[in-house]
């Protein structure tokens, strides 16, 4: 897949004119301007891939999936992880001592995750000559999360 490349804008399609509009909320606010049937149906494509899933995210590339899933992940692995130290420790008889280091292990890795392999994944990609954006790259691996959440 090749993006056409769009002259004059940056990674994440802004005028390179206006930089000082990333640090407005307007700005970051169009990257989250999806409904509740385009993130439910980018998350069905990324676990049935029957469609193509660039088809669905280029309509409205957006961060909000990217975000909410990857912390739906991290909640899920903590809440399942939690709740089977529980239990060992009452079926042991000891009482239950709360680790709230794997939380924060387990944020660490899976942004770390999302963030550090898409920015590899874009970089790589634009050295060989494609031209994906920065935006679908994280869109692709933020989604790409959600069988993460019924898997932990």
């Amino acid at each position: 897949y090749t993006a056409p490349p769009v002259s004059g804008h940056d990674v994440l399609g802004t005028s390179q004119g206006d930089r000082s509009a990333m640090w407005r909320f307007s700005y970051w606010a169009q990257f989250f301007n999806v409904d509740s049937s385009d993130v439910v149906r980018r998350m069905y494509i990324s676990v049935f891939p029957k469609d193509n899933f660039l088809d669905a995210l280029n309509v409205n590339p957006d961060l909000w999936g990217p975000f909410w899933i990857p912390t739906s992940v991290i909640f899920a692995m903590f809440f399942t992880s939690s709740l089977s130290q529980g239990i060992s420790a009452v079926i042991a008889g000891v009482p239950r001592d709360y680790d709230f280091t794997m939380l924060s292990f387990a944020t660490g890795a899976v942004y770390l995750y999302v963030i550090a392999l898409s920015t590899f994944v874009f970089f790589a990609t634009r050295y060989f000559g494609s031209q994906p954006g920065l935006l679908e790259v994280f869109g692709i691996y933020g989604y790409s999360m959600t069988i993460w959440i019924p898997v932990s």
